[in-house]
């Protein structure tokens, strides 16, 4: 689930209005291992706790017009506009200011870096290796647990290193075999990455977005901005109009409503959204 607040921002380049918004992924509750423990009603309340704990985090760094950190947020945080988890005017295609791109980093040609976590984890399984020894006690040591533990730690290590050396050996031969095609796109982001510096250097205004920080919805993925009202309480998540106003008597829109149908578009609502009809 993602929480979404909604923006409009003048471009810098075109001059042209657009809108898009800003976004949160929610953690999901079903990776802990309380989950499997929990009943229905407790995984939802969590879900809603979760949600608003999003919600008041994004509007924080809304506030606080913190839009490089959002826009630099990866998966977890970010802005999209033009199209869904697009950064591009929709007019001219041009990228903001505040939403810088992310500077390349060149791929390395080798692999590696897979010794110390195999250490780190044979060492571990070493010291309870001596905990074994310990009971077993073949022969005696001087130090007693100590020396036991030193005793399999020093095994850990060098096990380790010994898987170390294979699993590098086997991940180096996969990174150079693919080291031509991350080296080529590494070359075309560096080349987005400088045309995007120098358009930005000859921009004549810096704009800023302008967030209704209370217009929010929640989302099961990154939507276009024009259906933000689509997801937002209280509106029709067929043609996003909201579900209140006044009708006629005996009109179309009156009977709709009644059907528990939005009176603008006629489309069913869901089950979980109940038209309310009353006297003018």
């Amino acid at each position: 689930m993602y929480c979404l607040i909604s923006f409009t921002c003048e471009c810098e380049e075109c001059g042209n209005e657009f809108d898009g918004v800003f976004w949160r992924l929610v953690p999901e509750d079903e990776t802990s291992p309380l989950a499997d423990v929990m009943s229905d009603g407790m995984v939802g309340l969590a879900h809603m706790v979760d949600a608003r704990n999003a919600l008041k985090k994004l509007q924080s760094q809304l506030r606080d017009h913190r839009w490089t950190g959002l826009s630099s947020g990866g998966i977890s945080s970010n802005v999209s506009y033009g199209t869904p988890t697009g950064h591009a005017c929709p007019h001219c295609g041009a990228r903001q200011s505040w939403d810088p791109v992310p500077e390349p980093v060149k791929p390395k040609e080798s692999g590696g870096g897979l010794m110390g976590c195999s250490v780190l984890v044979c060492a571990g399984a070493g010291s309870l290796l001596g905990c074994v020894l310990l009971t077993w006690e073949p022969f005696e040591l001087p130090g007693g647990i100590i020396s036991w533990l030193f005793v399999g730690i020093i095994i850990g290590v060098i096990v380790g290193i010994m898987i170390g050396r294979l699993m590098n050996q086997s991940d180096d031969a996969e990174a150079r075999a693919s080291y031509p095609d991350r080296l080529a796109a590494y070359e075309r982001d560096v080349a987005a990455y400088n045309a995007y510096q120098e358009s930005v250097a000859a921009r004549q205004r810096r704009n800023e977005p302008v967030p209704d920080i209370e217009n929010y919805c929640f989302a099961p993925n990154i939507i276009f901005a024009k259906d933000f009202n689509k997801h937002r309480k209280g509106y029709c998540t067929s043609c996003g109009r909201k579900l209140e106003g006044y009708a006629p008597k005996g009109s179309k829109q009156l009977g709709r409503a009644a059907a528990n149908c939005c009176p603008w578009c006629g489309a069913p609502l869901p089950a979980g959204i109940r038209m309310k009809i009353g006297s003018e």
